[in-house]
């Protein structure tokens, strides 16, 4: 009865292996597409970006009869200022987006057009541990059934 239960483990185990591995692909694909639009400045001053994962985007602004603009690119969570742009008339810069949620961007000076594309989309930190220590676990676990199967007796 030992048998079955190891072979149980073992096709239980593969098979957490192999999903684990399809979410990775899966991952891998979906970083690919694009995405972006046009930011919409409100009233007092802002527009909010919501990003769904870490990121590199570039941002392009203009403004009209090359005016002069400045917009400050703010993670609210940090309250940091991670980029600002400063220009007359035309401006484009590659920026980090260090994780997911939303981002605040203000304008100084004339009200510039902003557009934002994403350039690549990273999977978070967190998501990448989590996805390596379970494969590596679910390997090690499985390697370890398969050894003591072999060593062991099988009557199933």
């Amino acid at each position: 009865m030992e048998g079955c239960e190891m072979r149980m483990g073992n096709v239980l185990l593969l098979t957490f292996l192999v999903s684990t591995l399809a979410i990775m692909g899966v991952q891998h694909l979906n970083k690919e597409k694009p995405l972006g639009g046009q930011l919409m400045f409100f009233e007092n001053g802002y527009a909010y970006f919501v990003a769904p994962s870490s990121m590199l985007v570039e941002i392009t602004c203009f403004s009209q009869n090359n005016a002069f603009f400045e917009v400050k690119v703010i993670d609210p969570e940090t309250e940091e200022e991670l980029n600002s742009i400063r220009s007359y008339g035309t401006a484009k810069e590659v920026l980090f987006i260090p994780h997911s949620g939303p981002y605040y961007f203000s304008y100084e000076g004339s009200m510039p057009s902003c557009t934002l594309k994403s350039i690549k989309i990273l999977p978070s930190r967190e998501i990448l541990k989590l996805e390596y220590s379970l494969g590596t676990l679910f390997a090690l676990l499985l390697s370890l059934l398969i050894w003591r199967e072999k060593n062991g007796n099988n009557n199933c």
